[in-house]
């Protein structure tokens, strides 16, 4: 089971960041049961990932949710959307083994989660609620 203790950082800047958009974030309530969502993150050295195809798995806990993402070591942080409006759900925080290791072909390949949460962990989620009210 995953751990539902709070995990995330706020960085407070010192000046205005001219020219970018800010992505809204979700500040009641919680994202549907098996809503699709999508992340973006820059895991294991790569310079971009964007994960779809995936949806909200276990939506019982009040801190935190569980996905189906296809997600990598390193990007802890990175925001997970709504695929319905791109709203920021939360920001994932830990998640199920990224690797396996086949030893006849002497090589490591990614591990997907499957449809279902049962043979597979899943990627845990910290909700955006938890945070809300610190961004402005």
């Amino acid at each position: 089971e995953l751990s539902t203790e709070e995990d995330y950082t706020i960085v407070e800047l010192n000046k205005n960041v001219p020219q970018k958009r800010i992505a809204k974030i979700r500040t009641d309530l919680k994202i549907d049961d098996h809503q699709p969502v999508y992340v973006i993150g820059y895991p294991s050295g790569l310079p971009l990932k964007i994960a779809g195809n995936a949806e909200v798995m276990i939506n019982d806990k009040k801190h935190s949710f569980v996905t189906n993402l296809d997600t990598y070591s390193g990007s802890s942080g990175s925001p997970v959307f709504n695929s319905s409006n791109h709203q920021v759900e939360g920001i994932l925080v830990r998640g199920h083994k990224d690797y396996e290791y086949i030893l006849l072909n002497k090589c490591s390949v990614s591990v997907k989660c499957p449809q279902t949460i049962d043979d597979c962990r899943g990627e845990g989620v910290t909700r955006t609620t938890e945070f809300s009210e610190l961004v402005r």
